[in-house]
């Protein structure tokens, strides 16, 4: 999963790795996907891809485009249909990812790309999940807004 990092050698993105612009900028690679025939992502771009997309839609995080574009694109769709991903996002709509996932191949790309990549501690990740459960409970018509970690 270590391929040669590619630079994108076109548009307003010219110059950068195709890595950093899908972990900032994923709906422009979408829209390349989507509109530039012959542009393909390579596996480990694609498995980076996936986890990102994956992880914006788990938390729900409000894009400028439909999150079914973005799943479109997503070619791991096992991980899909189960949410799974290796990122999160924090409270400040910042992707990060757990101690847990430390040596994942994908978390060294964005640790790499971001060295200033924040690892959640647990109470962090617990919070985050805890945001994602209220906003689900909500959805189903239910109020857990008012329970504290130190509830579990």
């Amino acid at each position: 999963m270590h391929e040669k990092q590619r630079r994108f050698s076109f548009g307003k993105y010219k110059g950068e790795t195709i890595y950093t612009i899908i972990c900032t900028h994923i709906g422009y690679v979408m829209w390349c996907l989507n509109n530039i025939k012959g542009f393909q992502l390579n596996a480990t771009e694609q498995a980076l891809y996936d986890a990102v997309a994956i992880s914006i839609i788990k938390c729900d995080v409000k894009m400028t485009f439909p999150s079914d574009e973005l799943k479109r694109s997503i070619k791991d769709r096992d991980s899909l249909d189960q949410l799974k991903t290796p990122f999160m996002m924090d409270r400040m709509g910042f992707l990060t990812y757990g101690a847990s996932e430390s040596d994942n191949p994908l978390t060294e790309i964005l640790s790499k790309i971001h060295p200033d990549t924040r690892i959640m501690p647990i109470p962090d990740m617990l919070g985050s999940l805890m945001t994602i459960l209220n906003k689900e409970a909500h959805h189903h018509g239910e109020d857990y807004s008012g329970l504290e970690l130190n509830d579990f």
